[in-house]
């Protein structure tokens, strides 16, 4: 992360959430989330959720979909949505599923069309480490 980050736990309901944010000095705001869910999730519940998570994000005033992807992360297979949020810029999230019960979104936002300058530098990092 381009500074130090800092983090917010938090629940919804049964679903517990990390959040670890941080910002570069364009203006532009680097995030890891993961939600701990309570049960396993089939193939199938992974998809809904997934629709629901890009209809949460595409849901705001001027924000709309760009681009979905298919992508690896670390490894891990997932999907890269890139939303342009109208006056606001543009992001670019990765939702990546890690074992039957942890999801994670790994984003950059930022005030320019196309989302952050760091963007790639920051998806590159990223890894995922033994537990």
């Amino acid at each position: 992360m381009p500074k130090a980050p800092r983090e917010k736990r938090a629940h919804e309901g049964p679903v517990e959430m990390h959040l670890y944010a941080s910002h570069d000095e364009d203006g532009a705001v680097y995030e890891v989330a993961f939600f701990d869910l309570p049960e396993p999730l089939s193939a199938e519940d992974r998809v809904r959720l997934l629709e629901r998570v890009q209809a949460g994000l595409t849901g705001g005033p001027g924000a709309r979909l760009e681009a979905a992807t298919e992508v690896t992360t670390s490894g891990v297979l997932g999907r890269e949505l890139r939303i342009d949020l109208g006056e606001r810029g543009a992001g670019i999230w990765r939702v990546l599923y890690v074992g039957d019960q942890r999801m994670f979104q790994v984003s950059g936002v930022g005030p320019t069309r196309g989302g952050p300058a760091g963007a790639a530098r920051f998806f590159a990092s990223f890894r995922f480490l033994p537990r």
